[in-house]
């Protein structure tokens, strides 16, 4: 219904559901976006979740951090899996000692991978001077502070607070369409799919 195929074969094998159950750490979220080639990290942008769009959901408001635990847990898995391109760690801050308790690896672009900040983190322009094999760089960003607030999520929160307003817009304001889209309604993809498939066999909604 979602156009999403990783679904199909679990569902057609009916392969037992795993459950993964995980000591709760009390603290802030924060993760770490790197881009890595053959399993050497080029490039890093470690940050502290500010505010979510909900309870443990996407982060809206980060702040930038340094923090050699991520780092480092980056690195082994990465050397490990020998991975190449962009992806991202999770990690929860625990409020008392301050030790970050690595969740879950995404192997995908997270969302502070394009933010050009500089030597060692600049994610796309490591990885292009990579590919190409000629250096490529990009003028980092001027932030205000170490804030950032990432579109187009931060801008269906509460746009008016302290925080919002001190932060850096990390907003595509050259890509007028881009930025309507972004804040478009987003389609129940799967309510639709239903309603199309109960449709089709003649049936009414549930």
């Amino acid at each position: 219904l979602d156009r999403d195929w990783n679904c199909v074969m679990p569902w057609l094998k009916q392969h037992r559901r795993a459950v993964s159950i995980q000591s709760f750490v009390p603290g802030p979220d924060a993760n770490i976006a790197v881009a890595c080639w053959r399993g050497e990290v080029l490039a890093a942008i470690s940050v502290e979740v500010l505010q979510t769009w909900k309870p443990k959901g996407p982060a809206t408001i980060v702040r930038l951090l340094e923090n050699g635990e991520m780092l480092e847990a980056a690195r082994k898995v990465l050397r490990r899996l020998k991975f190449s391109g962009l992806c991202g760690f999770d990690f929860m801050i625990h409020k008392s000692t301050g030790v970050a308790q690595l969740i879950e690896m995404n192997a995908r672009a997270t969302q502070t991978a394009a933010l050009p900040l500089g030597h060692d983190r600049d994610l796309i322009a490591s990885l292009c001077s990579v590919l190409s094999g000629q250096h490529h760089s990009t003028a980092p960003i001027e932030l205000p502070g170490d804030t950032i607030a990432l579109f187009p999520l931060a801008w269906k929160k509460d746009t008016s607070s302290e925080l919002f307003l001190s932060s850096y817009h990390d907003i595509p304001r050259e890509e007028p369409e881009l930025v309507r889209l972004g804040m478009a309604q987003p389609r129940n993809s799967s309510k639709d799919g239903w309603i199309r498939l109960f449709s089709k066999l003649g049936l009414h909604r549930p």
